[in-house]
């Protein structure tokens, strides 16, 4: 699974999808939890480059 660079809508803080911060949400009348910006709590992101990892190369 790659990770993505991410930037806050908000604070335009730049920082790994998996870097994001799980926060418990009442959206839509259903309990559960939404990943948020770690400096600020925003919700809202778009997604900059995917960041792959170095593959091993078998010889």
């Amino acid at each position: 699974m790659a990770d993505y660079l991410v930037k806050c809508c908000r604070c335009r803080n730049k920082h790994l999808e998996s870097e994001r911060v799980k926060k418990p949400s009442n959206k839509y009348g259903c309990y559960g939890n939404e990943l948020v910006c770690p400096r600020c709590a925003c919700t809202t992101y778009y997604r900059i480059e995917e960041i792959k990892e170095p593959q091993e190369q078998n010889l």
